[in-house]
C-alpha cells in the first residue's frame, strides 16, 4: 500500500521450508482438500511443526494461491492486524487498494473497523481460490480485534480459506463452521511425528549420525514433538548421548534447560552473536556487521543455519532472518543478564543502524526498549504525524513530554479520539507537577476545563498566540480545533467558525482524520447558526470522504447522528429515521440506549411525530445519563421535557438552581432560553417575556438564525398565553418566517403546535404582497404539516414491515433472508432499524408493540 505507515514487509514472506524436511503424507492428503473447508486450524505447541507443515505442503502440492502473514504481539490490536492483512492481500483489492492505503496516514480508532472488512469481503469475492495463512495466531488476544476477525470469517466469500497456525485455542467462535462441516482441525496429536517420521527427521533432515538405540530413546522421550526432538538431538550432539539419562520430566518443560545446554556448547563467537542480536525484530549480514563491528556476520549466520539453531528465514531475496520464538525468548533472558551499560550501548547502536537503513519504526522501538526517550523523540520527529507515531508517543512517560507542547497537543488528540479520557486525566495530572513550560500548562488547563471542570470562563489561546507558539502545522491544526470546540460549547459560534477555518488552512487535507474533524465541527457550528442548507451540502462532502476512509467508523456514527439533527430541524422525518437507524446499526446493541446523542435525537423525532408516549420514555432514559446533570446538556433536554408534557416541579426547581449557580461560569443563549421556558412553565410570564427580550437582540446581532427563530416563537407563545398584543405576534411571526424559509427551519414551529396556524394564516393573508414566493411556499408547507393527523402514522418502511411479519413467525435471520431474497446482513440492518423506530430492544418487544399498533396481525 502507498502509505506513510512503516511496516516489516518480511512478515508477509512465507518462511522457507527446511531442506530435506519430512513430507507429512497423511496430513498432506487432508490439506489437499483445502477447497472444501472455510477454515483450517492447525494447533500445537511451539516447535510442533505447524509452520513447516504448511510451507512444505505449499512447496510440494498447493493447487491454490497462498498469502502469508506472520504475526507477533505488535499485531495484537485492530489497526496493526488489519493493516498487515490488507497489505497481504493487496494484489486482490483492485482500485480499493489506494482507498485503503490513505487511511493509515491518519489517527485511527482502536475499534469498529467493520467497514474496511466489508471492502475486503467484496473485493476478495473472486473466481479463483485464495488461502490466507495467519501464522502465530496465538499472539492475538485483544477482544475487539478477535471480534472483527470473527466477523470477517463469518461473511468472507466462498473462494477464501483461512489457515490459522496457533499454539492455543483461538479466541474466536468456530461452532458454526464446525457444525456446518467448514472446519478442518489438525491438532497437536496429528502433528506429532510417528516413530518412523521421527527417525527420518533425526537421520536425514538433521543429518545426525546417532546409534539406533539413541534414536529410539529420543523418539520415546519426545513423543513425536518436533521441537523437543530437535532440541534434545542438538544437546546430545554437543554433549554426548548421556544427557538423555539426566532428563527426568516431560520434554515440553525442559526447553530452557536444553537451550542452555545448546547455547553453552557453542563457540564464544556464536554465543555472543546470538545474545547480542536477539533483541532485533529481524537481521541480516549488513545489519549485524554494523551492529557488532565485524565483517563476518554472513559466515556466522551460515554456520548457525548449518546447526539448525532456530533461525527462520523471513526474506530469501534479502537474506533476512529472525529467531524462533521459543529460542528467541530464551536468548532475551540471557541478554537481560548483560551489564547494563553494555545492553544500553547495544540497543542504542542497533537503533542507529536501523535509522541508517531507513527503518525508523524499528529504530524507535529499540530506543523505547533502551528507555532513551529523548532519542526516541528525535526519531519520531523524522516520522510524519500519524497513528503509529502517536502510539509511540503514548508509550513515553509523560515526564519527558510535559514541557514540549508540540507532543503534548498530539498526544491529547490521540487519547481523545481513542476515547481514553482516563489517560487524558492522568496526563494532565502528571504534567501539572513541576511544570516549566507555561504554554503547555495553559493548553492542559483548557483541556481540564472542557473535559473535567466544564469551566467556560477559562481564557483561551488567541490566534496570535497560536501562530507564534512554535509547534508543527499538525499541532497548530489541533490547537485551533480544540479552541473552536470550546467556543462552540460556549455558543460563541461565529468565532468558533473562524478557528475551524484556521485549522483547515494548516491541515490542507493532509491528514484525513483532522480533515474530517474540521468538516464535522464546521457542520456543528453551521447547524446551530441555522445554515441548514449548507449543512446538508457539507454532510454530502463528509459522506464522500467516509466512503474513501471507511476505517473511521466512529466518524460514520457521528455523521449519521449529526445528519439526523439537520433532518429533524427541517422535518425530513423519513430521512431522519433512516439516519438514526443507520447510527444504531453501527452501535453495539447492548450499549445502544446508553448513547445520549442517539436518545436525544430519537426523542426529538418522536415528539415531531406526535408520539408523546415514546418521547417521554426516551427522555426518562436520557435523564439517567450523567452528562445531562450538567447545564451544558440539560438546557436542551428541558425544552423537550416541556414540549412532551412531562416536566415536573422538581425538574423545574433543579434547573433553576443549576442556572443560578452556573457551575460553568458562563450563561449561553441556549441556557437563558431554557430558563425562560421554565419561567413560563411556572406561570411567571413577565419574567419569561423579559428574558425573551434579552435573547432576541443577541441572537439577531450574532446572526444565530435557529435560536432567533426559537426565541421569536417562544415570545409568541408567551404573548399568546397571556392574550397580549396580536399585532406584535404577527410582526414576530413575520420575522420568524423571514429567518426560517431559506433553510427550511420547521421543527420549532411544530413543537409549538396547532395554535400558531392562525398567526401563520394571518401573516399570509394580511401581508401577501410583502411575502417572497419562498416564504409563501414555506407557510403553506408549515400549515400542511401542522394540520397532519400524526396518530396513525406508520414509522416503518414497506420492507421493514415485511421483515417484521417474518419475525412474528419466529423465523431466523437466515430464513427471513431466504424468504425475502435479501442477505442476512441486510436483514440485521432492517431489524436494528425496527428496534430503533419502535424503541424496543428485542424481537419479542418489537412483535408485541407492532401488534398493539396494528402494524401486523
Amino acid at each position: 500500500m502507498n502509505s506513510k505507515i512503516k511496516f516489516i514487509s518480511t512478515k508477509l514472506k512465507m518462511p522457507a521450508p527446511r531442506k530435506h524436511c519430512i513430507l507429512r503424507g497423511e496430513l498432506f492428503e487432508k490439506l489437499k482438500e483445502l477447497d472444501e473447508y472455510r477454515l483450517i486450524l492447525v494447533k500445537g505447541v511451539a516447535g510442533s511443526g505447524k509452520t513447516t507443515l504448511l510451507t512444505s505442503f505449499i512447496r510440494e502440492y498447493a493447487s491454490v494461491q497462498f498469502k502469508w502473514l506472520t504475526l507477533d504481539s505488535d499485531n495484537n490490536n485492530v489497526i496493526s492486524f488489519w493493516y498487515y492483512f490488507v497489505e497481504a492481500v493487496s494484489d486482490y483489492l483492485g482500485d480499493a487498494k489506494n482507498t485503503v492505503a490513505a487511511l493509515f496516514d491518519a489517527v485511527l480508532q482502536k475499534e469498529d473497523i467493520d467497514r474496511i472488512i466489508e471492502i475486503l469481503i467484496n473485493q476478495l469475492d473472486q473466481k479463483n481460490s485464495l488461502a490466507i495463512v495467519l501464522d502465530d495466531f496465538h499472539y492475538l488476544k485483544d477482544e475487539n480485534l478477535l471480534k472483527t476477525i470473527e466477523y470477517f470469517i463469518k461473511y468472507m466469500p466462498r473462494n477464501i480459506h483461512i489457515v490459522l497456525l496457533t499454539r492455543d485455542e483461538p479466541g474466536i467462535y468456530l461452532g458454526d463452521l464446525l457444525m456446518g462441516g467448514g472446519l478442518l482441525h489438525i491438532d497437536e496429536t496429528r502433528l506429532k511425528f510417528s516413530r518412523q517420521e521421527g527417525t527420518d527427521f533425526l537421520l536425514y533432515s538433521l543429518g545426525l549420525k546417532l546409534p539406533e538405540e539413541t534414536v529410539n530413546e529420543l523418539n520415546e522421550l519426545c513423543e513425536g514433538w518436533v521441537g523437543g526432538l530437535q532440541l534434545i538431538a542438538l544437546a546430545c550432539i554437543n554433549n554426548s548421548a548421556e544427557v538423555i539419562k539426566e532428563i527426568k520430566i516431560n520434554n515440553k518443560y525442559t526447553v530452557e534447560y536444553l537451550s542452555k545446554e545448546i547455547l553453552d556448547s557453542l563457540p564464544e563467537k556464536h554465543r555472543s552473536f546470538l545474545i547480542k542480536t536477539c533483541v532485533l525484530s529481524y537481521f541480516g549480514k549488513d545489519i549485524c556487521d554494523k551492529l557488532l563491528n565485524i565483517r563476518n556476520s554472513n559466515t556466522i549466520i551460515s554456520e548457525l543455519l548449518e546447526k539448525d539453531l532456530f533461525l527462520v528465514c523471513i526474506d530469501e531475496d534479502r537474506q533476512l532472518y529472525r529467531y524462533h520464538n521459543v529460542f528467541g525468548e530464551f536468548l532475551k533472558l540471557r541478554f537481560s543478564t548483560l551489564d547494563e551499560q553494555e545492553k544500553s550501548n547495544l540497543l542504542e547502536k542497533a537503533s542507529a543502524v536501523f535509522k541508517e537503513i531507513g527503518d525508523l519504526e524499528e529504530s524507535a522501538r529499540l530506543q523505547l526498549h533502551n528507555r532513551n526517550y529523548e532519542g526516541m523523540l528525535e526519531t519520531l520527529d523524522l516520522l510524519e504525524p500519524n497513528y503509529k507515531s502517536w502510539s509511540y508517543l503514548s508509550r513515553i512517560p509523560v515526564a519527558y513530554l510535559k514541557n514540549n507542547l508540540n507532543y503534548i497537543v498530539q498526544l491529547f488528540y490521540y487519547y481523545y479520539y481513542n476515547s481514553d479520557y482516563k489517560e487524558i486525566e492522568l496526563m494532565v495530572e502528571a504534567c501539572s507537577k513541576e511544570m516549566e513550560d507555561q504554554k503547555t500548562w495553559r493548553f492542559l488547563k483548557i483541556i481540564k476545563s472542557i473535559l473535567v471542570d466544564f469551566d467556560l470562563c477559562t481564557e483561551l489561546m488567541t490566534v496570535d498566540e497560536i501562530e507564534r507558539i512554535g509547534v508543527s502545522d499538525t499541532a497548530k491544526s489541533i490547537l485551533y480545533l480544540e479552541t473552536a470546540a470550546f467556543l462552540y460549547i460556549k455558543f460563541d459560534l461565529n468565532k468558533a467558525l473562524d478557528f475551524v477555518e484556521k485549522a483547515a488552512v494548516y491541515d490542507l487535507g493532509k491528514n484525513p482524520f483532522i480533515t474530517l474533524t474540521v468538516l464535522s465541527l464546521r457542520c456543528g457550528v453551521k447547524e446551530e447558526l441555522g445554515d441548514l442548507e449548507e449543512c446538508e451540502r457539507l454532510y454530502e462532502d463528509i459522506s464522500g470522504r467516509l466512503e474513501s476512509f471507511k476505517l473511521l467508523n466512529d466518524y460514520k456514527t457521528n455523521y449519521y447522528i449529526g445528519l439526523t439533527g439537520v433532518y429533524t430541524k427541517t422535518y425530513q422525518i423519513e430521512k431522519a429515521l433512516q439516519c438514526i437507524g443507520n447510527a444504531a446499526a453501527l452501535c453495539k446493541e447492548d450499549n445502544l440506549y446508553m448513547d445520549a446523542a442517539y436518545l436525544y435525537n430519537l426523542a426529538e423525532i418522536r415528539l415531531l411525530q406526535g408520539n408523546l408516549k415514546d418521547a417521554r420514555r426516551l427522555l426518562e432514559k436520557l435523564l439517567c445519563n450523567d452528562a445531562y446533570k450538567n447545564i451544558l446538556f440539560m438546557s436542551g433536554v428541558i425544552k423537550l421535557l416541556i414540549y412532551a408534557g412531562c416536566m415536573t416541579p422538581e425538574m423545574s426547581l433543579n434547573y433553576k438552581k443549576k442556572y443560578v449557580e452556573c457551575d460553568t461560569g458562563f450563561i449561553r443563549i441556549e441556557d437563558t432560553l431554557a430558563y425562560a421556558k421554565v419561567m413560563l412553565y411556572e406561570g411567571n410570564s413577565p419574567m419569561a417575556l423579559e428574558l425573551a427580550d434579552e435573547i432576541l437582540p443577541a441572537a439577531r446581532d450574532q446572526k444565530i438564525k435557529f435560536k432567533l427563530v426559537e426565541a421569536l416563537l417562544f415570545k409568541i407563545s408567551v404573548l399568546h398565553t397571556t392574550n397580549q398584543d396580536t399585532a406584535e405576534i404577527k410582526n414576530l411571526m413575520r420575522e420568524a418566517i423571514y429567518y426560517s424559509y431559506e433553510n427550511r427551519i420547521l421543527s420549532p414551529y411544530i413543537y409549538e403546535g396547532e395554535y400558531i396556524i392562525k398567526y401563520l394564516s394571518a401573516v399570509r393573508e394580511e401581508r401577501l404582497k410583502d411575502l417572497k414566493n419562498g416564504e409563501k411556499v414555506f407557510i403553506y408547507r408549515l400549515e400542511e404539516i401542522l394540520r397532519e393527523d400524526k396518530t396513525d402514522s406508520t414509522p416503518l418502511s414497506e420492507r421493514e414491515l415485511e421483515v417484521l411479519k417474518e419475525m412474528a413467525t419466529g423465523a431466523t435471520n437466515k430464513v427471513i433472508g431466504d424468504n425475502l431474497c435479501i442477505s442476512v446482513s441486510t436483514v440485521k440492518t432492517h431489524i436494528i432499524n425496527i428496534y430503533s423506530k419502535l424503541d424496543v430492544g428485542s424481537r419479542v418487544e418489537a412483535v408485541e408493540l407492532a401488534r398493539k399498533m396494528k402494524l401486523i396481525t
